[in-house]
């Protein structure tokens, strides 16, 4: 479940215009009678004061006092961007930063050097600045799989956003950051913390609409490239919320499209989408097609050292493994995977829970039999989110159905059906098709009568599954928690 930052390049943070500012400098160079090369390397200083656009302090003072030498009155036009906060110079340097920890996958920093600077522009009434900053840390927090703490940033992010002035509230630069802090908290609130995927996929719908009343505003050319990717962004995690609601054919043709449309520079999203393209590969039940771009995508993660997304891969890859037919290549290949992810996740440092938590998961049905390792294997899962119903419900509900078979396994029928139970209560609240099964065939397999929803429609491995069950087919424990979504 683990998707990246929706962040592409550098985004600089803009002084808001200061148009009054701007027409007092024209007035006051006007009254003493001066042009642009008497200001000597000055004038392009004068030209940004006389549009209204951001000059420092220390400029604004030089041009005071050429224009005051040719007055018999000085002109008392007052510096009208905050002093006592970060520059603009300060916000740059600190974005620029903040991008390289976070695409390194060293969210300490990343989150450090983030909160640092909503401080220091909160403290200065920066609240622009101070929102976007609030926006990052809700993000790094995220990918590192603290969600609490990241909706926590998101509010501190809206409460300053709600003391923006008006100018501010309808400047371009606001706009974007509302898009990017609305899809952030739908990203993890609906999606990652609450499972609520139907809810995610229209928020995600809606935010198109945003786009386009941006669209009819004049766009500076620093902010043209991030806005045309959103629409992309937006498809792309519309594919997702159709995958994990089982609409697999819909994921794929959503996430093939977004594919192409990512330009050529836009390596890193078009990079998760190929990889999400596999995910519903696999789900389709084509796990040769998933398992040749998933190691396709691994050696670019090695080639990169790019361990985050290495992690990423290699817990998909090892669904894919579960798959496959030939069970001489099947075994082989699953542990090569499983040992590569288990020794990548075990030494990153940086390592975040989704890997973490996924990388126990995974590991369930191959040690079924060793009932303590498993178990080991669940608890560890449970407490690094820590999975929760109502917080990772989606690993929390993949974690109750590993629980329920381990405990099939055992056949310990009473706390299997207990188990079932409750993955399937907390699968049918988040409208997800592949728990829902599994959970009923688990159910009818410890001697319990559970029927399949009429109206369910199945697809892919989901329909699979369901027309073995529906034939008498053999179901091993630990079967049923293999291939997570």
């Amino acid at each position: 479940m683990q998707a990246e930052r929706e962040v592409i390049g550098r985004q600089r943070l803009k002084w808001l215009k200061k148009p009054e500012y701007g027409r007092q400098i024209k007035a006051a160079c006007g009254k003493a009678n001066l042009v642009v090369k008497e200001f000597g390397r000055l004038g392009a200083t004068l030209k940004r004061a006389r549009s209204g656009l951001f000059i420092s302090l220390e400029k604004h003072t030089a041009l005071l006092e050429i224009i005051n030498k040719r007055l018999e009155s000085p002109a008392e036009i007052e510096y009208p961007w905050c002093t006592n906060g970060p520059t603009e110079r300060d916000n740059w340097d600190a974005e620029k930063r903040f991008q390289a920890f976070s695409r390194s996958t060293a969210y300490r920093s990343s989150i450090q050097q983030a909160e640092e600077m909503f401080k220091r522009c909160y403290r200065a009434k920066q609240f622009l600045a101070a929102a976007h900053w609030a926006d990052h840390a809700a993000g790094e927090y995220r990918k590192q799989g603290n969600l609490r703490v990241a909706l926590n940033c998101l509010d501190d992010c809206f409460r300053a956003i709600g003391k923006t002035t008006k100018p501010e509230k309808s400047s371009v630069e606001m706009r974007l950051l509302l898009l990017r802090a609305r899809f952030e908290g739908a990203m993890t609130r609906e999606y990652e913390a609450r499972g609520q995927f139907r809810d995610a996929l229209g928020i995600f719908k809606g935010l198109d609409a945003d786009v386009d009343e941006v669209l009819t505003m004049t766009v500076p050319r620093e902010y043209q490239g991030e806005l045309g990717l959103r629409k992309i962004h937006h498809k792309r995690q519309r594919a997702e919320m159709h995958r994990l609601l089982g609409e697999y054919g819909t994921a794929l043709r959503l996430m093939e499209e977004a594919i192409q449309e990512y330009p050529e520079w836009a390596d890193e999203p078009r990079r998760f989408g190929q990889l999400h393209r596999a995910d519903s590969l696999r789900l389709l039940g084509r796990a040769e097609e998933a398992l040749a771009e998933y190691e396709r995508l691994e050696a670019t993660a090695w080639n990169r050292r790019m361990d985050g997304f290495l992690a990423a891969v290699l817990w998909p890859k090892v669904g894919a493994c579960q798959r496959l037919k030939d069970v001489r290549v099947r075994d082989r290949e699953l542990r090569k995977a499983l040992g590569e992810l288990s020794a990548l996740v075990d030494n990153d440092a940086n390592c975040s829970s989704y890997s973490f938590i996924y990388s126990r998961l995974v590991q369930v049905p191959s040690e079924i039999l060793d009932v303590g390792a498993a178990n080991k294997l669940v608890d560890e899962a449970l407490r690094a989110g820590p999975l929760e119903p109502d917080c990772f419900r989606t690993e929390y509900a993949h974690a109750m159905l590993c629980r329920a078979e381990i405990e099939r396994g055992q056949k310990n029928v009473e706390q299997a059906e207990k188990v079932y139970r409750e993955a399937l209560r907390l699968y049918e609240l988040m409208e997800m098709r592949w728990g829902i099964v599994r959970s009923i065939i688990g159910l009818n397999l410890v001697a319990t009568r559970c029927d399949l929803p009429a109206d369910l429609k199945l697809e892919g491995c989901d329909a699979a599954i369901w027309d073995r069950f529906q034939a008498g087919g053999a179901f091993s424990a630990g079967s049923l928690c293999e291939n997570l979504p």
